[in-house]
């Protein structure tokens, strides 16, 4: 028999896959990436918010503000169809073989230098999608080009969102507050060395 007391499946790495990610596990061995806008997208207030905000003239703003739109809709569409639901892939009558995600209750995002307005907007739709407490830390008011707008956007989305101006040390101290933390910056640095 391969069924095991415990609902799992001998060798279950190539089973059903249930036990190591289902049709997820896969995604941590490869890079990918969005050619095309995804079809599947749900308008939702976020994205009603940013497409007002778009037509109060913020020209230079206005490609990222339309991909933020985007990244609403589709993330507004995926959460309820995928993320916030509970499915039984396997279907074997007599038996509840439930899949499901768990939500993390907290996240830090460290904003660099770097991030954009789009990387900034992704992880805050994100979290304001799925309702989960985002809180952000910063270095100072001037550390990024995209701020001022960006916490603009937020204050249009009603975004409850509390920003910390602190040190990268100060904020690699903290870590352990968040369940989940966003840090964009590649190169390895004292977070990555407090996270190990």
């Amino acid at each position: 028999v391969l069924r095991q007391p415990f609902g799992g499946v001998k060798k279950s790495a190539v089973g059903f896959g249930r036990k190591v990610g289902i049709f997820n596990y896969i995604t941590q061995f490869v890079n990918i990436h969005q050619e095309e806008e995804d079809e599947h997208t749900l308008k939702n207030p976020l994205s009603e918010a940013l497409e007002r905000l778009t037509q109060k003239g913020y020209d230079e703003h206005t490609h990222e503000l339309k991909r933020a739109i985007f990244m609403a809709k589709s993330y507004a569409y995926h959460y309820k169809h995928e993320f916030s639901q509970t499915k039984d892939y396997v279907k074997i009558r007599g038996e509840d073989n439930l899949f499901s995600y768990t939500k993390v209750k907290s996240v830090g995002y460290r904003i660099t230098e770097k991030d954009t307005l789009s990387d900034m907007l992704g992880v805050a739709l994100a979290c304001l999608v799925s309702q989960i407490p985002l809180t952000l830390s910063i270095e100072n008011e001037r550390a990024n080009k995209d701020l001022t707008f960006f916490l603009e956007c937020l204050k249009t989305l009603q975004a409850n969102a509390p920003i910390v101006y602190e040190s990268l040390q100060k904020f690699s101290e903290k870590l352990h507050a968040f369940n989940r933390v966003r840090y964009l910056k590649s190169d390895l640095d004292l977070l990555h060395e407090q996270a190990s």
